[in-house]
């Protein structure tokens, strides 16, 4: 696979934070969870993606920043299927499987991995842009 070609599918798929981690970096740090069974078979690479949130200038009221947009479960796992449809057209030899917040990935591990960012002292993915401001998927 041609990672040149995938950065393009996801750009086209509204992805436009993404980077590669060898799954064998990870491999030996997978969360157990019903869906670890998803993982491929032999898998090799974990494509991560980070989608920036945006909230608005006035702050929320007794919420958490993050809570105060759409629920991420939803509006990235869209944004990750459109990817995983044109990547599956691009590699049809090749299995896909798309993980957001319910994943055996260890996501900020694999996404500083994938160079998308530096793991913070708080345990989370701190990004150049928009610092922790950020939701993770992985393919």
């Amino acid at each position: 696979m041609n990672n040149a070609i995938i950065k393009r599918i996801m750009y086209h798929a509204g992805i436009f934070n993404a980077g590669f981690c060898k799954f064998g970096w990870i491999s030996d740090r997978l969360i157990e969870c019903g869906a670890k069974k998803r993982i491929p078979d032999n898998a090799k690479t974990v494509i991560m993606a980070f989608f920036p949130y945006r909230v608005k200038k006035e702050r929320p009221k007794n919420i958490s920043r993050y809570a105060a947009v759409a629920d991420y479960h939803k509006v990235c796992g869209e944004y990750l299927s459109r990817a995983i449809e044109a990547l599956r057209e691009q590699y049809p030899e090749n299995k896909f499987e798309a993980f957001v917040d319910n994943s055996p990935i260890p996501e900020v591990y694999a996404a500083s991995a994938a160079g998308l960012g530096v793991v913070g002292d708080n345990g989370l993915l701190i990004t150049p842009r928009y610092g922790s401001y950020v939701f993770l998927g992985a393919i």
